[in-house]
């Protein structure tokens, strides 16, 4: 099981727990469970306001799911209305806000721009931001290459650039977590540490006092500069450096040890629903859950 599928197992039985209307009160959402109570698959743009409003104030995995499933039953209730509350497009826009996986990101903005020609990036900006994109993401490989190799000074520069921070932050998702212990916080911690305090990463020092002249072998970096690192943060950097510079598309071998070998999402409406996990036949909440619909409702 990969690390994205044991994350939203996670939530899903979060979900499923009896206690879940208590993690919910702590939302700043007014009436939130009497606005749940009150949706109804035939008014999409119900789940989508509420969705939005989640989505705000979401700081925990839970919320965020709670917010997840709105937009997915919007955009399908709106689908089955034949987009007639014409709120499908901006729900794959909000979908992609809080998606935490890039290639989730693309597909949802791809869904939007389906849907709603208006949220397409014009055929004449798209030439200037691929190479935008690319030169961001050069630099962020670089720097953190830098950063390993002891060069610290030429990583800090390389982390000054705009975006570069940004893309490192973004992308390091993928093989980390955020904050303390991710891809950026160690590259910026590995460049502040070094060049080498004694021997400049010369990996030798001079020996006052002797002639001819002597040197010995740094006693700080032991002629080895460059932080220690483990071989698994050794292996997320190189994976994500091959990310960063698009090398991952180059052979199923690589592929495979990014991500798993998940497969491509198709732009289908009548499948997007289920590809985001969430059964849209259980449209009602009721309890602090979601049913489906009784005979009566």
């Amino acid at each position: 099981m990969s690390i994205l599928d044991a994350a939203v197992l996670g939530v899903a039985v979060a979900l499923a727990q009896p206690d879940q209307p208590s993690t919910l009160t702590t939302l700043t959402v007014p009436r939130l469970e009497e606005r749940l109570a009150a949706l109804t698959p035939s008014d999409p743009r119900g789940y989508l306001m509420l969705a939005e409003e989640v989505a705000y104030e979401a700081d925990d995995p839970v919320q965020i799911e709670l917010a997840r499933t709105l937009y997915a039953l919007a955009f399908e209730h709106d689908r089955r209305h034949n987009w007639s509350a014409g709120v499908g497009a901006s729900a794959c826009v909000g979908l992609a806000a809080i998606a935490r996986v890039e290639s989730e990101q693309r597909w949802l903005s791809a869904m939007a721009s389906r849907l709603d020609r208006r949220y397409a990036a014009p055929e004449w900006m798209r030439g200037r931001d691929e190479a935008l994109r690319s030169e961001i993401a050069l630099a962020a490989a670089e720097a953190m290459g830098e950063a390993r190799a002891g060069q610290g000074i030429r990583a800090r520069e390389l982390l000054r650039r705009p975006g570069v921070r940004e893309a490192l932050e973004r992308y390091g998702r993928l093989v980390g977590l955020a904050g303390a212990g991710s891809v950026l916080w160690n590259t910026e911690r590995y460049a502040d540490a070094w060049p080498c305090p004694e021997c400049r990463n010369e990996r030798a020092v001079f020996v006052p006092g002797t002639d001819p002249p002597s040197y010995r072998l740094c006693a700080t970096c032991r002629g080895d500069p460059g932080p220690q690192m483990s071989a698994a943060e050794l292996i997320d950097q190189l994976r994500l450096e091959s990310r960063l510079l698009e090398g991952v598309h180059r052979s199923w071998a690589a592929q495979l040890a990014v991500d798993g070998g998940a497969p491509l999402r198709d732009l289908d409406p009548e499948t997007f629903a289920a590809s985001l996990g969430v059964d849209p036949d259980r449209s009602l909440w009721r309890g602090g859950a979601w049913v489906r619909p009784g005979p009566e409702e």
